[in-house]
């Protein structure tokens, strides 16, 4: 089952209903929307699309967080105290890595973005399925936050640890952050010689 499937938080009201592309030509034909808006593809101004410049990122964002509880959802409760090398305590152990994604996330945007959800980054019970419960719950709401930020709150500064950067620098820091550890993630479902489904297109796994 694809994630979808199993977690209903990325169906309903966040489901695809349109590409990209006919959600620009919609909003450059000036034509009102009569369907409610789905994925923060474009902010309504009178009933009439407006393409938000940044909504790129918002979307990478959106498709970040179901990669993440795709991939957790194809590991056992059992695989969570694994390492890549059992006697190598640098090598992040599959529960390490859920720890770092939850908290990482919650400081990154909490601190640089200025968006907290008002939750404990870590579920009380550290198990699979309460990892993805935890994450998929904050991660929504801070998904719900980027779409209704305006043009100019992306192109602001903020203090990224000791320098400062651009709101829309950190935030493509931050999935790229995401996507290097979902790759380490992968690696060990293959070390534990589970399937690995596809996460970006056709995988040896299978689908």
């Amino acid at each position: 089952m694809r994630s979808q499937e199993l977690y209903p938080w990325f169906g309903g009201a966040t489901a695809v209903a349109h590409s990209p592309w006919e959600w620009n030509r919609l909003a450059t034909s000036g034509r009102a929307l009569t369907q409610p808006i789905s994925r923060g593809k474009i902010c309504c101004k009178s009933g009439v699309g407006v393409l938000v410049r940044y909504e790129f990122l918002v979307e990478t964002y959106e498709t970040e967080r179901v990669k993440v509880v795709s991939v957790w959802s194809e590991f056992r409760d059992e695989d969570l105290p694994v390492r890549p090398r059992m006697d190598d305590p640098r090598g992040r152990s599959v529960r390490e890595q859920m720890v770092h994604q939850c908290v990482s996330e919650d400081l990154w945007f909490r601190t640089m973005l200025g968006i907290d959800v008002g939750a404990p980054p870590l579920p009380a019970q550290e198990t699979r399925l309460e990892f993805i419960n935890r994450y998929a719950e904050d991660s929504g709401k801070r998904l719900e936050a980027l779409r209704g930020k305006p043009e100019d709150w992306f192109e602001g500064e903020t203090k990224f640890f000791d320098v400062v950067r651009s709101r829309t620098w950190v935030l493509t820091r931050r999935l790229t952050h995401t996507s290097h550890h979902r790759g380490q993630q992968m690696a060990m479902l293959r070390m534990l010689k589970h399937d690995l489904h596809s996460n970006y297109g056709p995988t040896a796994g299978r689908s």
